[in-house]
């Protein structure tokens, strides 16, 4: 979503992150007003579901391909190897 530079400007003002601002745009919710523009809000309720999410997000790993195909999803439960590429 592109921003103008009235909203980087007020988000600079605000102490407004770019990730807070991913977030509301990601999980918030839309509601649509007068002249076609959309506030977006995040109740409280999301709030805590994402907080809950959070936590437990330490020991999920997801297994990709190098094309970002998602072959899998997993709860980690041992040391994750890591291999140096060689090209």
């Amino acid at each position: 979503m592109k921003k103008t530079v009235h909203s980087q400007a007020r988000m600079k003002q605000r102490g407004i992150s770019e990730l807070q601002r991913l977030l509301l745009i990601h999980f918030g919710e839309y509601h649509l007003q007068k002249g076609g523009t959309n506030l977006v809000n995040m109740p409280y309720e999301q709030i805590a579901a994402l907080r809950q999410a959070i936590d437990r997000l330490d020991k999920v790993t997801i297994v990709i391909t190098e094309d970002a195909e998602e072959i899998t999803v997993m709860h980690q439960v041992r040391r994750i190897r890591h291999t140096e590429l060689v090209a």
